[in-house]
């Protein structure tokens, strides 16, 4: 017997991210047996995602930056009578959804907790006096300038989360070019000092406030005095010191925030005076973390946060096994000009390579990236460690050929 589509319970979907994880909360809530209702202002910007190609499946083109939209355009389609659950993976778009979804009465992470977390002042401010804060900054005029001593610095827009418009300056002559430039863009800025060591993600499940550690990431950056994460690999192994205060850490973040349910991402700079807190994402990492999470353990980590957000009886949430070791490296331009010519015959030849896409074509202007926006595409590999996965896709991204016209 064939359930009718207007009888299926329904789960809104509220933006997603562009890579090519974006689509896997989609499928997993197709799978879960779900009609999932896709709400998005620019359809254009998912054309590598396949989304017509899905079955149960609607496409709402409506404005998702406005709660009284997202709500009228809800009850103008009747969803509301069969209506599970409201998510969103997208930074930008995760406190909306948990608006919208507290508004219907339905499982949200708390949209207080992350309104806090969409502004690093509020958050800085939060964590102030505890051992894993950084020495910061709000300033509104560049004279606010004046009593900052410590260098490098780094700036930062308040609002949002992300590496876009993060940059490091050596010197008070940088600082105060960067931080005429960006006050005049954002009106305020955050000054931290910048700190030195591994870039740590730490990868977490909440559900009704409890927490469930799903491991650790190793983030790698390319070049200062910009932020672009060139690789990250899953499950990263710490010594039980490392681990266990970074566990900590990480209670304390959620108990403060007060976030309820669904995925955090958290990251920390290990320090010679142990881990710093850099930022704080309510969501799944981003880019092919999600992926990489689900092949290490042999699951679908979209399907147990669908479950948090939708499900009436919520199963306990269990302690994963990782069975493999993933990592991802991120292919950008060395260089500004037109593609000339690309020859990627021999990435698909190296072993333990799970995924390559390469998106740009003969023609295109590239440029040297200052954010994750500028890739090209990605290679996904496997180990037995995070080591040995992070040389197999470094190994078949140096037979990478792309030539680019000066």
């Amino acid at each position: 017997m064939f359930l009718r589509l207007s009888n299926m319970k329904t789960l809104v979907i509220i933006e997603t991210t562009t890579s090519g994880a974006g689509s896997k909360i989609i499928k997993s809530g197709i799978q879960h047996g779900y009609k999932v209702i896709f709400l998005c202002s620019n359809l254009d910007r998912y054309t590598n995602l396949g989304l017509e190609q899905l079955s149960n499946f609607e496409i709402i083109i409506t404005d998702t930056s406005s709660f009284e939209q997202i709500i009228s355009t809800i009850n103008i389609k009747n969803l509301k009578e069969n209506l599970s659950g409201i998510i969103s993976l997208s930074d930008s778009y995760v406190e909306i959804a948990s608006k919208v979804a507290e508004y219907f009465n339905l499982t949200s992470s708390n949209s207080e907790s992350l309104e806090i977390i969409r502004d690093k002042g509020k958050v800085r401010e939060l964590f102030r006096d505890y051992e894993f804060s950084v020495k910061n900054k709000v300033i509104y005029d560049v004279k606010d300038l004046e009593e900052w001593k410590t260098f490098p610095a780094v700036s930062k827009s308040v609002s949002g989360t992300g590496s876009i418009d993060v940059k490091v300056s050596l010197y008070k002559d940088d600082l105060y070019k960067e931080t005429k430039k960006m006050l005049v863009k954002y009106g305020e800025l955050l000054i931290e000092k910048y700190e030195t060591g591994n870039l740590i993600s730490h990868e977490l499940l909440v559900q009704d406030g409890k927490v469930l550690s799903l491991g650790f990431t190793n983030r790698i950056l390319g070049q200062i005095p910009y932020f672009v994460e060139v690789s990250y690999s899953f499950p990263y192994s710490l010594d039980f010191q490392e681990k266990q205060k970074m566990e900590q850490y990480s209670d304390i973040i959620i108990s403060l925030l007060g976030y309820r349910n669904g995925a955090l991402h958290i990251e920390y700079i290990l320090t010679e005076n142990g881990p710093k807190l850099i930022e704080i994402n309510g969501r799944l990492g981003g880019g092919m973390l999600g992926p990489m999470i689900s092949k290490s353990f042999e699951i679908d980590i979209y399907d147990y946060i669908i479950n948090i957000f939708c499900s009436e009886e919520k199963a306990e949430l269990e302690h994963f096994v990782p069975k493999k070791a993933y990592s991802t490296t991120v292919i950008y331009s060395q260089k500004e000009g037109e593609l000339l010519y690309k020859d990627d015959s021999l990435v698909h030849t190296y072993p333990n390579i799970e995924e390559f896409y390469f998106n740009a074509k003969i023609g295109d202007y590239l440029k040297e990236p200052t954010n994750f926006r500028g890739d090209l595409g990605y290679i996904m590999s496997f180990g037995k460690d995070t080591e040995e996965a992070y040389l197999k896709s470094q190994s078949a991204l140096s037979t990478l050929i792309m030539r680019i016209k000066d």
